[in-house]
């Protein structure tokens, strides 16, 4: 599954989520979902796009610093951890 990441009118990325599993299990509610964090995905990255130097954006080079870093490990696990819960 993927979802365009939208920001100010115009593609900023694509989230995409892959399932290892044999059987395909999209449904509606898992695009709705999908759709979700792709908008909260969008808004992070016009936030970090728009942010003063030293208020948290990445460095230079589009690298991420130690703590925002830490910061997207987190975000990722979650997001995992909610995928691989049961429907």
């Amino acid at each position: 599954m993927a979802a365009p990441l939208i920001g100010d009118g115009r593609v900023l990325g694509v989230l995409e989520v892959l399932d290892p599993s044999p059987r395909a299990r999209t449904d509606i509610r898992e695009l709705d979902l999908l759709a979700m964090f792709a908008r909260q995905a969008a808004a992070a990255l016009r936030m970090a796009a728009y942010a003063p130097a030293g208020a948290g954006a990445p460095e230079p080079g589009g690298r991420l610093g130690p703590r925002q870093r830490a910061d997207a490990l987190r975000l990722l696990d979650s997001l995992e951890q909610l995928l691989r819960e049961p429907c």
